[in-house]
């Protein structure tokens, strides 16, 4: 699934790593690399480039092309056609694409990268969601604010009430819990941010159980035909 961010989020840097000419270089070495369809790069213009074709050998040129700016608008290079997905969403591969899934930051990959878990943002959005819910809009609207500004944008934001208030709510948290399995949890229970699936109809509503888990326990229950838990049986729209 795919979320488009918003431009000039501070803390974009920190997640995403660009790829360099010299990396470029490297990655199109006739002898080491070639592109698979789905596979993803993010190009120096802070777009992400999405493999949508590619033909013969399946290699790019060995410098990189003069990528397209507009939201999917293709580039062809060599032989690798390449759609942009705009400027740096929070990106996934379809299952079993073979895409990938981030073009993560080296400290976001590194083995000892610390996941966090519960963090001060985390908590204001939680709040911000509480006083949505409970009526306090004004109240909502500042303890997204006060996230915001921890994360450090310089712009409050203004006049948001409704359901674009909780938007913004669950949008902001969506970034705040990167890689952290809540996301996916508020999602389906708020139906916010709008995600587009990579695949197929919706976003998955429950994991699927192991091949170990089937084979081994004799009181493995099947998977359910909706492809959903009992106590979630809708997907949003």
């Amino acid at each position: 699934m795919k979320r488009r961010a918003p431009g000039g989020d501070p803390r974009l840097a920190s997640y995403f790593s660009t790829i360099s000419a010299s990396a470029w270089a490297a990655k199109n070495d006739p002898t080491k690399a070639k592109y698979k369809r789905l596979a993803v790069i993010l190009d120096p213009n802070g777009n992400f480039e999405q493999v949508t074709a590619v033909t013969g050998d399946s290699l790019s040129g060995a410098t990189q092309p003069t990528w397209a700016t507009t939201i999917d608008a293709t580039t062809t290079d060599n032989h690798v056609t390449w759609a942009n997905q705009g400027p740096l969403p929070y990106f996934g591969s379809p299952p079993g694409g073979g895409g990938v899934p981030s073009n993560l930051s080296a400290t976001r990959i590194a083995p000892a990268f610390q996941q966090p878990l519960v963090t001060h943002a985390e908590v204001q959005l939680i709040i911000a969601e509480a006083e949505y819910q409970a009526g306090s809009q004004t109240t909502a609207l500042d303890s997204l604010n006060a996230e915001r500004t921890a994360a450090g944008f310089t712009s409050p934001l203004t006049g948001l009430s409704g359901p674009a208030l909780l938007d913004s709510i669950m949008s902001e948290k969506y970034v705040a819990t990167f890689q952290n399995i809540e996301a996916w949890n508020d999602y389906k229970r708020t139906c916010f941010p709008a995600l587009t699936p990579a695949s197929g109809t919706e976003v998955i509503g429950r994991p699927l159980y192991g091949s170990a888990e089937i084979n081994t326990n004799p009181n493995f229950p099947g998977e359910p035909a909706s492809g959903r838990n009992w106590n979630d049986p809708s997907a949003c729209p």
